[in-house]
Protein backbone atom coordinates (compact mmCIF):
# COMPACT_ATOMS: atom_id res chain seq x y z
CA UNK A 1 0.00 0.00 0.00
CA UNK A 2 1.12 3.56 -1.41
CA UNK A 3 0.40 4.68 2.72
CA UNK A 4 2.63 2.08 3.83
CA UNK A 5 5.56 2.95 1.70
CA UNK A 6 5.26 6.66 2.01
CA UNK A 7 6.03 5.70 5.96
CA UNK A 8 8.55 3.46 5.67
CA UNK A 9 10.20 6.76 3.44
CA UNK A 10 9.62 9.08 5.79
CA UNK A 11 11.15 6.78 8.81
CA UNK A 12 14.31 6.22 6.91
CA UNK A 13 14.54 9.94 6.04
CA UNK A 14 14.45 10.59 9.68
CA UNK A 15 17.24 7.50 10.23
CA UNK A 16 19.03 9.26 8.03
CA UNK A 17 18.90 12.50 9.98
CA UNK A 18 19.80 11.50 13.05
CA UNK A 19 22.85 9.08 12.14
CA UNK A 20 24.01 11.81 9.50
CA UNK A 21 23.40 15.22 11.32
CA UNK A 22 24.06 14.71 15.01
CA UNK A 23 27.01 16.61 15.52
CA UNK A 24 25.74 19.27 13.57
CA UNK A 25 22.35 19.72 15.32
CA UNK A 26 24.33 19.54 18.65
CA UNK A 27 26.98 22.11 17.46
CA UNK A 28 24.14 24.70 16.42
CA UNK A 29 21.98 24.15 19.54
CA UNK A 30 25.10 25.28 21.69
CA UNK A 31 25.96 28.48 19.24
CA UNK A 32 22.48 29.57 20.13
CA UNK A 33 22.80 29.03 23.84
CA UNK A 34 26.29 30.91 24.38
CA UNK A 35 25.04 33.54 21.43
CA UNK A 36 21.84 34.27 23.39
CA UNK A 37 23.96 33.96 27.23
CA UNK A 38 25.82 36.48 25.97
CA UNK A 39 22.76 39.13 24.40
CA UNK A 40 22.29 37.73 21.00
CA UNK A 41 19.09 37.29 19.63
CA UNK A 42 18.27 34.82 16.70
CA UNK A 43 16.77 35.09 13.52
CA UNK A 44 14.84 32.87 10.96
CA UNK A 45 14.40 33.35 7.44
CA UNK A 46 12.56 31.40 5.53
CA UNK A 47 11.73 30.60 2.00
CA UNK A 48 8.16 28.87 2.86
CA UNK A 49 9.36 25.43 3.31
CA UNK A 50 7.61 25.50 7.41
CA UNK A 51 10.61 26.82 8.96
CA UNK A 52 9.36 29.95 10.40
CA UNK A 53 5.76 28.78 11.07
CA UNK A 54 7.10 25.54 12.17
CA UNK A 55 9.27 27.59 15.25
CA UNK A 56 7.38 30.62 16.32
CA UNK A 57 5.13 31.06 18.54
CA UNK A 58 4.10 27.24 19.12
CA UNK A 59 3.34 25.78 22.57
CA UNK A 60 6.65 24.27 23.31
CA UNK A 61 8.99 26.54 21.78
CA UNK A 62 11.17 29.32 22.67
CA UNK A 63 10.79 32.55 23.09
CA UNK A 64 13.84 33.41 21.33
CA UNK A 65 13.20 32.63 18.09
CA UNK A 66 11.83 35.95 15.64
CA UNK A 67 11.61 36.12 12.11
CA UNK A 68 13.18 37.87 9.42
CA UNK A 69 10.99 38.86 6.65
CA UNK A 70 12.00 41.75 4.41
CA UNK A 71 11.07 42.79 0.86
CA UNK A 72 10.90 45.70 -1.52
CA UNK A 73 7.73 47.21 -2.60
CA UNK A 74 7.63 49.69 -5.60
CA UNK A 75 4.77 51.12 -6.92
CA UNK A 76 5.50 52.53 -10.20
CA UNK A 77 2.00 52.08 -12.94
CA UNK A 78 4.11 52.62 -16.28
CA UNK A 79 3.08 50.38 -19.15
CA UNK A 80 5.56 47.36 -19.20
CA UNK A 81 8.56 47.72 -21.71
CA UNK A 82 11.76 45.21 -22.61
CA UNK A 83 14.26 45.58 -19.21
CA UNK A 84 16.29 42.57 -20.35
CA UNK A 85 19.22 44.90 -21.45
CA UNK A 86 19.43 46.10 -17.65
CA UNK A 87 20.42 45.17 -14.60
CA UNK A 88 17.65 44.50 -12.55
CA UNK A 89 19.46 42.41 -10.25
CA UNK A 90 18.32 43.05 -6.02
CA UNK A 91 21.56 41.75 -5.32
CA UNK A 92 22.74 44.32 -1.79
CA UNK A 93 19.26 45.05 -1.01
CA UNK A 94 19.48 42.51 2.09
CA UNK A 95 22.13 44.73 3.73
CA UNK A 96 19.64 47.50 4.08
CA UNK A 97 17.32 45.25 5.50
CA UNK A 98 19.74 44.49 8.07
CA UNK A 99 20.76 48.11 8.71
CA UNK A 100 16.80 48.85 8.73
CA UNK A 101 16.11 45.82 10.98
CA UNK A 102 16.76 45.07 15.09
CA UNK A 103 20.11 42.71 14.07
CA UNK A 104 23.14 43.55 16.10
CA UNK A 105 26.65 41.83 15.68
CA UNK A 106 26.98 38.87 17.46
CA UNK A 107 22.98 37.54 16.58
CA UNK A 108 22.25 33.98 14.81
CA UNK A 109 20.76 33.51 11.53
CA UNK A 110 18.91 30.54 10.61
CA UNK A 111 17.99 30.47 6.94
CA UNK A 112 16.43 28.06 5.24
CA UNK A 113 16.00 27.02 1.66
CA UNK A 114 16.33 23.95 -0.15
CA UNK A 115 18.52 24.71 -3.31
CA UNK A 116 20.26 27.29 -1.62
CA UNK A 117 20.89 28.96 -4.48
CA UNK A 118 18.42 31.60 -5.11
CA UNK A 119 19.51 35.60 -4.93
CA UNK A 120 17.81 36.49 -1.44
CA UNK A 121 18.73 33.71 0.20
CA UNK A 122 23.07 34.00 -0.55
CA UNK A 123 22.65 37.55 -0.52
CA UNK A 124 20.90 37.56 3.07
CA UNK A 125 23.99 35.21 3.94
CA UNK A 126 26.12 37.06 2.63
CA UNK A 127 25.33 40.40 4.23
CA UNK A 128 24.58 38.96 7.61
CA UNK A 129 28.15 37.54 7.76
CA UNK A 130 29.51 40.85 6.61
CA UNK A 131 27.39 42.70 9.85
CA UNK A 132 28.85 40.02 12.07
CA UNK A 133 26.08 37.35 12.43
CA UNK A 134 26.71 33.68 12.68
CA UNK A 135 24.80 31.87 10.14
CA UNK A 136 23.19 28.39 10.52
CA UNK A 137 21.66 27.17 7.17
CA UNK A 138 19.53 24.15 7.01
CA UNK A 139 19.32 23.02 3.24
CA UNK A 140 19.60 19.72 1.01
CA UNK A 141 23.42 18.88 0.16
CA UNK A 142 22.03 16.73 -2.16
CA UNK A 143 20.37 19.24 -3.88
CA UNK A 144 22.34 22.34 -3.43
CA UNK A 145 25.55 20.76 -4.41
CA UNK A 146 24.64 19.94 -7.62
CA UNK A 147 23.39 23.30 -9.07
CA UNK A 148 24.64 26.38 -9.50
CA UNK A 149 24.05 29.76 -8.13
CA UNK A 150 21.73 32.66 -8.78
CA UNK A 151 23.83 35.00 -6.60
CA UNK A 152 26.34 37.08 -8.66
CA UNK A 153 29.12 36.08 -6.36
CA UNK A 154 28.19 32.24 -7.22
CA UNK A 155 28.23 31.42 -3.65
CA UNK A 156 25.62 28.50 -2.88
CA UNK A 157 23.82 29.02 0.76
CA UNK A 158 25.49 26.44 2.40
CA UNK A 159 29.10 27.92 1.62
CA UNK A 160 28.27 30.90 3.70
CA UNK A 161 27.56 29.08 6.72
CA UNK A 162 29.03 28.70 10.07
CA UNK A 163 27.18 25.42 10.97
CA UNK A 164 25.02 23.37 8.20
CA UNK A 165 22.15 21.56 8.70
CA UNK A 166 21.06 19.22 5.88
CA UNK A 167 17.93 18.12 5.77
CA UNK A 168 18.58 15.17 3.87
CA UNK A 169 16.16 15.80 1.36
CA UNK A 170 17.00 14.17 -2.51
CA UNK A 171 17.83 16.13 -5.34
CA UNK A 172 14.43 18.13 -6.47
CA UNK A 173 13.16 16.91 -2.91
CA UNK A 174 10.48 14.68 -3.85
CA UNK A 175 10.67 11.33 -2.23
CA UNK A 176 9.23 8.10 -4.00
CA UNK A 177 8.48 6.94 -7.36
CA UNK A 178 4.85 5.80 -8.16
CA UNK A 179 3.54 3.71 -11.43
CA UNK A 180 1.74 6.14 -13.59
CA UNK A 181 2.91 9.43 -12.00
CA UNK A 182 5.45 10.76 -14.42
CA UNK A 183 6.78 13.06 -11.74
CA UNK A 184 7.68 11.77 -7.66
CA UNK A 185 4.86 12.24 -4.89
CA UNK A 186 5.70 13.28 -1.43
CA UNK A 187 8.13 16.52 -0.55
CA UNK A 188 11.07 15.62 2.11
CA UNK A 189 12.43 18.99 2.95
CA UNK A 190 9.61 20.43 5.76
CA UNK A 191 9.34 17.52 8.11
CA UNK A 192 13.00 16.94 8.01
CA UNK A 193 13.78 20.54 8.47
CA UNK A 194 10.83 20.94 11.67
CA UNK A 195 12.92 17.59 12.58
CA UNK A 196 15.79 19.11 12.75
CA UNK A 197 15.23 22.45 14.33
CA UNK A 198 13.25 21.15 17.12
CA UNK A 199 15.97 18.46 17.61
CA UNK A 200 18.28 21.89 18.03
CA UNK A 201 15.52 23.33 20.43
CA UNK A 202 16.54 20.58 22.74
CA UNK A 203 20.14 21.16 22.59
CA UNK A 204 19.64 24.75 23.39
CA UNK A 205 18.02 23.82 26.46
CA UNK A 206 20.40 21.59 27.34
CA UNK A 207 23.00 24.16 26.48
CA UNK A 208 21.83 26.41 29.19
CA UNK A 209 23.68 26.51 32.06
CA UNK A 210 25.19 28.40 34.64
CA UNK A 211 21.88 30.02 35.92
CA UNK A 212 20.61 30.51 32.52
CA UNK A 213 17.10 29.42 31.71
CA UNK A 214 15.22 28.82 28.68
CA UNK A 215 11.75 30.85 28.05
CA UNK A 216 9.40 28.32 26.87
CA UNK A 217 5.72 29.16 24.96
CA UNK A 218 2.65 27.02 26.69
CA UNK A 219 -0.97 26.97 24.96
CA UNK A 220 -3.01 29.31 27.02
CA UNK A 221 -6.23 28.11 25.80
CA UNK A 222 -5.49 24.96 28.06
CA UNK A 223 -5.59 24.73 32.03
CA UNK A 224 -2.22 25.01 34.10
CA UNK A 225 -0.74 21.58 34.79
CA UNK A 226 -1.14 21.19 38.78
CA UNK A 227 2.34 20.94 40.44
CA UNK A 228 4.30 23.08 38.30
CA UNK A 229 6.35 25.76 39.80
CA UNK A 230 6.94 29.08 37.58
CA UNK A 231 6.85 32.32 37.36
CA UNK A 232 3.85 34.33 36.45
CA UNK A 233 2.64 34.47 32.74
CA UNK A 234 1.05 36.63 30.46
CA UNK A 235 -0.45 35.83 27.10
CA UNK A 236 1.20 36.46 23.73
CA UNK A 237 -0.63 35.26 20.38
CA UNK A 238 -2.55 32.46 22.40
CA UNK A 239 0.41 31.58 24.48
CA UNK A 240 2.15 31.43 27.73
CA UNK A 241 5.78 32.83 28.45
CA UNK A 242 7.43 30.10 31.54
CA UNK A 243 9.76 30.89 33.69
CA UNK A 244 10.19 27.83 35.02
CA UNK A 245 11.00 27.60 38.45
CA UNK A 246 11.91 30.32 41.37
CA UNK A 247 15.79 31.54 41.67
CA UNK A 248 17.40 32.49 45.01
CA UNK A 249 18.52 36.16 44.67
CA UNK A 250 20.08 38.62 46.86
CA UNK A 251 17.08 40.17 48.46
CA UNK A 252 16.14 43.76 47.35
CA UNK A 253 13.18 46.32 46.98
CA UNK A 254 13.03 47.94 43.23
CA UNK A 255 12.11 46.11 40.79
CA UNK A 256 14.58 45.70 37.95
CA UNK A 257 14.34 45.19 34.11
CA UNK A 258 16.57 43.65 31.09
CA UNK A 259 15.82 42.84 27.81
CA UNK A 260 13.88 39.83 26.89
CA UNK A 261 16.32 37.37 25.17
CA UNK A 262 15.14 34.02 26.27
CA UNK A 263 17.92 33.14 27.84
CA UNK A 264 17.98 35.30 31.16
CA UNK A 265 20.35 35.03 34.32
CA UNK A 266 17.73 35.14 37.03
CA UNK A 267 17.00 36.53 39.97
CA UNK A 268 13.48 35.92 41.13
CA UNK A 269 10.12 35.87 39.58
CA UNK A 270 9.33 36.78 35.68
CA UNK A 271 6.48 38.21 33.79
CA UNK A 272 6.42 39.08 30.05
CA UNK A 273 5.36 42.49 28.71
CA UNK A 274 6.19 44.60 26.00
CA UNK A 275 9.28 42.08 25.09
CA UNK A 276 10.79 42.74 27.91
CA UNK A 277 11.20 40.81 31.13
CA UNK A 278 10.74 41.62 34.13
CA UNK A 279 11.84 40.15 37.27
CA UNK A 280 11.50 40.91 40.85
CA UNK A 281 12.60 39.77 44.56
CA UNK A 282 10.27 37.35 46.40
Amino acid sequence: MLLDRYHETIDELLKTVRTTQRDAIIAAGKLIADAVKDGACVHIHDTGHIIDSELIYRGGGLLLYKQFKYNLHVENPVRKRDRSGLDTSMAGLAAYALKASGAMPGDVMIIGSVSGRNVPVVDLAIEAKKFGLKIIVVTSMAYSSQIQSEHPSGLRLFELADIVLDNCAPAAEALMEVDGLEARLCAASGISAAYILWSVTTCCGGAASDGHHAFCLEECKLPRRPGIQRGASQNLRGKRHLAFGFFPFPAQKTIKKAPCHAFLRTTGRFWISNQRASFFST
